[in-house]
């Protein structure tokens, strides 16, 4: 009978603490703006009243967040087993389409439009992933983390009942102004632990939610990257697709125009630039391929920064983080870069300087051709030779153009290849100092408590005992009776 009195009595006591800070008439946002407001003076009382009133809007902030997620959090859970069969499902069927789309004929540009919108699909996967990654990790180490927090939040919140109780009946105004503070920092203390208690009984669905989200976008992603590398190809294909195009429509044929060593020249000409177009459309792909891979790899090592961040925020001093953080630092990729970019880059300023001085002299096409006529008057007296010659002029100003353009495109993608390089070396170079620095503080072995010195004496005396000296005592008598000379030499 009396264990039950004192049952009863303890959960009133409760119940009145929790409604202490909920009943009060001043404890809402709008009063204790308000009051906040009406403190103008200067003095010392007054600047104290201020910030307490400040740390009591605070705290009410904090325990309407906290609120507000627990009402989220519970939706969730409510909603769990819909939600697992519905990415179950998804994931089910994801898996048994083929790996690969199929991309339907169109035009280059749109082609290039959709790749563009693929990669940045891509990205926001990724983002996901990561999201979806630390957040599992946090389910695995949540039961610690949560239970050290309510253990923590509940002593201050036996402290704040015991100064509350001190204060007593003394409502002079910086006293006042304290205790709404306290009462505010109370409720935001019980808030977070009614939050806390539920992530820890919902961590097994959340755990669950999250490791099927985490495959659901792996698979996403592996698909898109399939993606990506499909459309690329086709953008490739078409680019050169485009230059054959445009050198087979150029093409003069000049067979019916005799043995003529000027035509033969001119021709020459154009067939050289039309094999530069096709050699600068094949570079500009395998550039763009390259740009694409160094690209994925900032994303990727800058999103395992994010992450990196997060997880320790997550896991600090855990020795879970330690093993993630080696198993990041070993996985760190390789970082291949090209040295000969800049030699590339001017290389191609100046063949875009002497494509632009061919371009200069076939500008007029009759003037170029009557030009070449009288510096070899010999080809006069052949009367089609001149049209010819302003024909092969007109397609050298259009594969000029075009050539232009695939170089312009090389260009800048050899120096947006050289830029991602840079930021590349300097992401990697960045993560990997502060994996190491993380790796350097995080303690390899449990912290040195007083019971492990309390248990360091009975665990030595173990040892010791454990240690076979009966073995060890017979060989070290003969080892000392064969050797006495020396020993007693060295004693002396």
């Amino acid at each position: 009978m009396p264990q039950i009195f004192t049952i009863v009595l303890l959960t009133l006591m409760l119940l009145c603490q929790t409604g202490q800070a909920q009943d009060h008439p001043a404890l809402s946002l709008e009063n204790l703006q308000r009051r906040l407001q009406q403190l103008s003076g200067d003095e010392a009382s007054q600047q104290a009243a201020r910030e307490a009133l400040t740390r009591a809007i605070n705290h009410l902030q904090a325990a309407t967040a906290d609120q507000a997620a627990l009402l989220t959090l519970e939706k969730r859970v409510s909603d769990a087993p819909a939600t697992l069969a519905s990415r179950q499902q998804a994931l089910t069927t994801l898996k048994k389409q083929p790996s690969e789309k199929h991309i339907a004929d169109t035009s280059l540009n749109k082609l290039e439009q959709r790749l563009a919108t693929a990669e940045v699909a891509l990205a926001a996967l990724h983002q996901s992933l990561n999201e979806a990654t630390t957040e599992l990790v946090g389910t695995q180490t949540r039961p610690e983390r949560v239970q050290a927090e309510i253990r923590q939040n509940q002593n201050r919140l036996s402290a704040i009942s015991e100064t509350l109780n001190a204060q007593g009946a003394d409502a002079s105004k910086p006293v006042e102004e304290q205790r709404l503070a306290l009462l505010a920092e109370k409720q935001a203390l019980e808030s977070r632990n009614r939050l806390l208690r539920k992530e820890l009984s919902a961590n097994n669905v959340l755990r669950e939610l999250t490791r099927l989200e985490r495959d659901l976008l792996s698979e996403k992603i592996n698909r898109q990257e399939a993606e990506i590398a499909l459309l690329q190809k086709r953008v490739n294909e078409g680019r050169r697709e485009a230059s054959e195009k445009t050198i087979a429509s150029l093409w003069i044929d000049t067979g019916d125009a005799g043995d003529s060593a000027l035509l033969r020249k001119e021709n020459a000409v154009n067939r050289a630039l039309s094999e530069k177009l096709l050699e600068t459309t094949d570079r500009l792909n395998a550039l763009t391929q390259r740009s694409l891979a160094v690209s994925q790899q900032v994303e990727t090592l800058k999103q395992s920064e994010q992450a990196l961040k997060e997880l320790v925020s997550v896991l600090e001093g855990s020795l879970v983080l330690a093993k993630i953080l080696h198993e990041q630092r070993g996985s760190l990729p390789e970082i291949t870069i090209a040295s000969n970019l800049s030699e590339d880059i001017a290389e191609l300023r100046m063949y875009q300087f002497e494509v632009g001085q061919q371009l200069d002299a076939v500008a007029d096409p009759e003037i170029y051709a009557d030009t070449l006529l009288e510096e070899h008057p010999q080809q006069t007296m052949q009367p089609r030779i001149r049209q010819q010659l302003i024909n092969i002029a007109r397609s050298r100003i259009e594969l000029i153009e075009q050539l232009n353009q695939e170089l312009n495109a090389l260009l800048n993608e050899s120096i947006n290849l050289q830029l991602s390089q840079l930021e590349l070396e300097r992401t990697a170079r960045e993560l990997r100092g502060k994996l190491d620095e993380q790796l350097f503080w995080i303690p390899s072995n449990r912290p040195v408590t007083g019971s492990w010195l309390l248990a360091v004496p009975g665990q030595l005396a173990t040892q010791v005992s454990n240690i076979p000296w009966g073995k060890i005592a017979t060989p070290v008598f003969y080892a000392l009776a064969a050797h006495w000379a020396y020993f007693w030499f060295i004693a002396g």
